[in-house]
């Protein structure tokens, strides 16, 4: 649970929304900015040699 009250939520994501262009009630742009922050956390993880890789934020399969 947050402790923060809801409108800061909704505020803060709309600030997002627009830094990136984004318009996060589309289905695509949620997707978007799931991989992208996923794809960052990865970098990261990569980039310290001795810290174990962090999970994905996505549940993600290469079996298709």
């Amino acid at each position: 649970m947050l402790k923060i009250h809801r409108n800061t939520v909704s505020a803060r994501l709309r600030q997002v929304e627009a830094l990136l262009a984004l318009d996060l009630d589309r289905l695509p742009d949620q997707a978007l900015l799931a991989l992208a922050l996923a794809l960052r956390a990865e970098a990261q993880g990569a980039e310290t040699s001795d810290a174990v890789s962090p999970s994905s934020p996505l549940p993600c399969s290469t079996t298709y």
